[in-house]
């Protein structure tokens, strides 16, 4: 299953979005993560469009969890093992093909 969120306005909390949203925020520059859990659900955080805080994960070895990091707020919370890393616009294709463009 792969799910999709962005931030909402100032980074303040997730909301779900499409991929193609993902897709625009990696374009604009205010990035993406994957995450890949360990179930083989796999995660895609986004900035906004608005806002081009870049987003950050932090681990807290103390419980083994992992903060993910918008505006210094943390905006979402997984255990630690799962695979964390900066998403790219070939992970999409990967998974959704290639978007079309108009032109």
């Amino acid at each position: 299953m792969i799910t999709y969120c962005a931030t909402e306005a100032m980074g303040t909390s997730l909301r779900e979005c499409s991929a193609n949203y993902v897709r625009e925020c990696l374009l604009n520059g205010s990035g993406a993560v994957r995450i890949d859990h360990l179930d083989g659900t796999v995660e895609y955080i986004a900035g906004t469009r608005y806002d081009l805080s870049p987003l950050r994960w932090e681990a807290r070895p103390a419980d083994d969890i992992i903060e993910l990091i918008c505006t210094g707020i943390v905006v979402r919370e997984v255990s630690g093992g799962v695979g964390i890393r900066r998403a790219t616009i070939a992970d999409l294709d990967r998974v959704n093909g290639p978007s079309l463009q108009q032109g």
